[in-house]
């Protein structure tokens, strides 16, 4: 327990920094070296050989920069190719299931994460920790409320521990905090959505805490499917990048298309 809060402690110091420091370029670099960790970590679960490795952070990288500049069409049509034609090489070797599985995982993941990094860069620090607040509420909320109330198991094949009540805890405990940010932000003359914050915020705070469940059971059904605890050791009593940011991954994307929509 005390590595695990002296781990966070410091996490977020530097989380923080990263985020206040003036300069773009500087969270579009802390965000792409947690993308490559984040696919070192997925392929070291699913197969450890160090040419799909190698190729897996090779087209993380052009998914990244690809998607930052606009341009996410073009990085997709390299990974799909790239991935088809290792499918070819690796036949006999590897699985082919297993190439197109981390072909699908390197663009699902690069995609992604690289989205935060988007969200930096159009807008401003308050919608950039959006995501963050989102999944780590919702966690947070979900854990109190399932340790306390939780008796109906909700996917136990996949997580034994989650129940329904705590599902529901981390959505209502999401949307309530969702809203007294909005409240603080309206307070210091800050708009996130340019106006009907409250309503607004409503909508993307059911849809991002429920997201955030699901993008942590889909982390654990992964680890499952290849008998894996967690994803890495990276961070002192989290586990791995993945398992530290498995919610906050699925709900950036989500988060962004909300804001452009709603905005």
């Amino acid at each position: 327990m005390v590595k695990r809060l002296l781990t966070s402690f410091v996490g977020l110091i530097l989380f923080f920094a990263v985020l206040f420091f003036p300069y773009n370029e500087l969270f579009v670099a802390a965000v792409l070296g947690i993308t490559l960790i984040a696919i070192y970590e997925i392929h070291n679960a699913v197969c450890k050989k160090r040419m799909l490795m190698l190729v897996g952070i090779l087209m993380s990288i052009i998914i990244f920069i690809s998607n930052i500049s606009g341009h996410l069409e073009f990085g997709i049509l390299i990974l799909l190719a790239v991935y088809l034609l290792l499918s070819i090489i690796e036949f006999g070797k590897i699985e082919v299931k297993t190439v197109y599985m981390l072909g699908f995982a390197t663009a699902v993941y690069s995609t992604f994460i690289s989205t935060i990094a988007i969200i930096k860069m159009e807008y401003n620090v308050a919608i950039t920790f959006l995501p963050f607040i989102l999944s780590w509420i919702t966690d947070t909320g979900a854990y109190f409320v399932g340790c306390s109330m939780g008796k109906h198991k909700l996917i136990p094949h996949l997580s034994p521990k989650k129940t329904v009540e705590g599902a529901v805890g981390g959505i209502v405990a999401c949307v309530l905090i969702s809203l007294l940010y909005v409240f603080i932000l309206d307070k210091i003359g800050i708009s996130i959505f340019g106006g009907n914050d409250y309503l607004k915020m409503l909508v993307v705070s059911l849809v991002g805490s429920v997201i955030s469940q699901l993008g942590d059971f889909a982390s654990s059904a992964i680890k499952r499917e290849f008998n894996v605890k967690d994803f890495g050791n990276i961070l002192p009593g989290h586990g791995g990048v993945l398992d530290r940011f498995d919610s906050i991954i699925f709900v950036a994307p989500f988060v962004y298309y909300l804001l452009r929509l709603l905005a």
